[in-house]
């Protein structure tokens, strides 16, 4: 009798599956998916200079600044780089740039150095 009156009051198990959960776990979770992107630089641009998006430069370090070529002539100057980016670069010698913005109205451009 001892072994009925347990078998008719324990706790019935319910199993669940979480819906919520399941969705999480889903691999289009995102609608996106995330790019690197390089860290731009901006550069103040020798007057009369003008750039297209996409264009390769040098970059060279110049003492606590990095100035940028095309040929053999400067024709912009790094506003602010950081002391480690300038010793990189002076360590390599030179580095390449490419313009990704040109701003037209400050007669600015951001580059990405690699």
């Amino acid at each position: 009798m001892g072994s009925e009156f347990l078998q008719k009051t324990k706790q019935t198990i319910v199993k669940f599956v979480d819906k919520n959960w399941l969705a999480l776990a889903t691999p289009d979770l995102l609608t996106t998916v995330p790019e690197d992107k390089p860290r731009l630089w901006i550069a103040s641009t020798d007057h009369g200079v003008r750039f297209n998006e996409g264009a390769n430069i040098v970059a060279e370090s110049d003492g606590n600044t990095i100035r940028l070529r095309v040929g053999n002539s400067y024709v912009a100057k790094l506003d602010n780089p950081t002391l480690d980016v300038v010793a990189k670069v002076a360590a390599a010698g030179c580095a390449g740039a490419t313009v990704q913005r040109v701003l037209t109205l400050s007669g600015k451009i951001e580059v990405s150095i690699w």
